[in-house]
């Protein structure tokens, strides 16, 4: 008996071992719970796309909104090509009354210079007249017509340059005209063409100034060395003057290379074409 109890001791034992060593299945979820689990499922899919397709719509209407305000603002600077020809032509006819007004004032100078370079000969023969040295006073004679013959001549030299470089300056504004009628960024041409503008009626102010001067000399005695310093005072005075005006035109003439330079800056600028008015019209009520 006891070998016996002894027998079911030891199964009993091994029983519990085996059976504590058997784990518990878990229990499987039930088809009301999966159908729930799915629904959420579906449910959060469905709300992902439909705030992805909003999103795109208000991508898309911020896109159509950013167009139609570039749109409008080039529509506001753009220029067809008949108002470009008007703008070009009004240009040209403010360029030539500056002109007529310049050339009106420069003949007036001039021939107030003329009575005046007259007038100064006058004088100037019956003062050497007490010299009795027949080659001094030829070459005083000849020295006072010389200087203000080169003053006449450089003056209107000078002139034709300043015409030069208004006619320059017009080619170039035409071209910032057409940049700017295209939607481009001309403020830094514009504003360089407003200083060479400003430039060149500076030269024209200068050129009349000095297309009113004359050059002589006192020659108040016959010695030869005061004569050789009223001639060389005389000669000073003229180049000190023609060469400050030459100066005032090379400031003018750089002011326009620098809007040459500027406008450079834009790239292909000289391939831009102009809308003529029915494209531009077509354009305006399409947006519309």
């Amino acid at each position: 008996m006891k070998y016996f109890f002894g027998i079911l001791g030891i199964l009993s034992l091994w029983a519990g071992v085996v059976f504590a060593q058997t784990p518990t299945a878990p229990a499987a979820p039930s088809a009301e719970l999966l159908r729930q689990l799915e629904q959420q499922r579906e449910a959060l899919e469905q709300q992902r796309m439909e705030a992805q397709k909003r999103l795109e719509e208000l991508r898309m209407q911020q896109r159509q909104n950013v167009e139609v305000i570039t749109n409008e603002a080039r529509d506001r600077l753009r220029m067809t090509r008949e108002e470009f020809e008007q703008r070009r032509e009004q240009i040209k006819e403010e360029m030539e009354d500056r002109r007529e007004a310049f050339r009106e004032e420069f003949e007036k100078r001039r021939e107030e210079a003329r009575r005046r370079f007259e007038t100064q000969r006058d004088q100037l023969k019956q003062r050497i007249e007490g010299i009795r040295d027949d080659r001094k006073e030829q070459i005083l004679e000849r020295v006072h017509n010389q200087m203000n013959e080169l003053n006449k001549r450089l003056t209107e030299h000078f002139s034709k340059v300043a015409d030069q470089l208004e006619d320059v300056l017009s080619r170039i504004l035409s071209r910032i005209d057409k940049a700017e009628a295209n939607g481009l960024d001309v403020a830094e041409p514009k504003a360089k063409h407003e200083v060479a503008k400003n430039a060149i009626s500076n030269l024209r102010t200068k050129i009349a100034e000095q297309a009113l001067k004359t050059y002589t000399f006192t020659a108040s005695t016959s010695s030869s060395e005061a004569l050789r310093g009223d001639v060389g005072n005389a000669r000073n005075l003229i180049h000190r003057d023609l060469s400050a005006l030459r100066d005032v035109a090379k400031s003018a003439r750089d002011a326009v290379h620098d809007v040459a330079r500027a406008l450079a800056q834009i790239p292909r600028v000289d391939e831009l074409e102009l809308p003529d008015t029915s494209t531009t019209s077509t354009t305006s009520q399409t947006q519309q």
